[in-house]
């Protein structure tokens, strides 16, 4: 039981880490139709990158991201998959101390 309550309360110190999440993804379009599907006669290798994501009634948001901005929102989407991760981890601990404890009573 006391290793269960350490490894929860590592869990809960890694999840402090991440400040910065953002849940979405990035997507690249081409700049002269602004299609994920470009059918121009002249191709281009300029890109508009997007971050896509879900809202809280699951409609679909699309938010411009300046190139200069791409790594930063890229670290922070990944912040967000490594502290869903942990928190995934501490609910099935969460889960197991309780099955723990009931057990015990």
């Amino acid at each position: 039981m006391q290793q269960l309550i350490k490894q929860k309360q590592n869990l809960v110190n890694q999840l402090l880490k991440y400040g910065n999440l953002v849940k979405g993804s990035i997507n690249a379009t081409c700049v002269n139709c602004n299609r994920a599907t470009c059918i121009c006669k002249s191709k281009t290798n300029k890109k508009a990158f997007r971050l896509t994501y879900k809202d809280k009634n699951q409609k679909t948001v699309i938010v411009y991201v300046p190139k200069e901005r791409l790594k930063e929102i890229r670290l922070m989407i990944s912040n967000y998959a490594r502290f869903r991760k942990i928190l995934d981890r501490l609910i099935y601990l969460n889960i197991e101390s309780f099955r723990s404890a009931c057990l015990a009573s």
